[in-house]
């Protein structure tokens, strides 16, 4: 099986159409989408993805698994490398967290608090097993390569976000063994 088979079985078992990160993004509750060309979006992705929180639902129903497994936001596949796509509104973060008043000592602790509670290795595990599941193969990821991608809203390159990004690296390489971890900022690529 290759990653453009096993992304088609993922699409056929949910029943679900394909979105894009955007639109994926803006579903999300409390979360307001910056890429959304009806709200004044000026790159929109093109990108297109499966919902895999949807999937999982279906997927634990099913199974009868409960409670829930953790999963990542959002699947795709370019080539022969299923992506595995989370998505981290950062400046929401920001907003709605952080006042303008905390010192940086209070900011680095409020960031590190928000990255501890992300359970990087949970999600891609659990996606992992609930795509093997779907295979029907436990030895699914023996042929197909695949990258954790964490798409963010902010630039990467600015202060205080650059603790937030380092912090979110260190704990996506410390969850799991993974081939390579893949950082986009939504504003400047696709």
């Amino acid at each position: 099986m290759d990653a453009a088979t096993l992304y088609s079985q993922i699409k056929v078992f949910a029943n679900l159409d394909e979105t894009t990160i955007c639109h994926l993004h803006k579903s999300k509750p409390k979360v307001s989408c910056i890429n959304d060309t009806k709200i004044g979006c000026e790159n929109p992705s093109k990108t297109n993805v499966l919902d895999f929180d949807a999937v999982k639902v279906l997927y634990c129903i099913q199974n009868k698994i409960a409670p829930q497994l953790d999963s990542v936001d959002a699947i795709t596949h370019n080539q022969q490398i299923i992506l595995f796509v989370e998505i981290k509104s950062n400046k929401n973060f920001l907003q709605h967290q952080l006042k303008n008043t905390d010192t940086t000592d209070i900011v680095n602790k409020k960031i590190d608090r928000q990255v501890t509670k992300y359970n990087l290795k949970d999600k891609i595990n659990d996606s992992i097993e609930i795509c093997k599941g779907i295979a029907k193969d436990n030895n699914l990821f023996d042929k197909i390569e695949y990258i954790y991608v964490l798409v963010t809203d902010i630039n990467t390159l600015t202060n205080p976000m650059q603790r937030f990004q380092a912090q979110l690296n260190v704990a996506a390489y410390k969850s799991i063994n993974i081939n390579h971890l893949l950082v986009i900022n939504k504003k400047n690529k696709r």
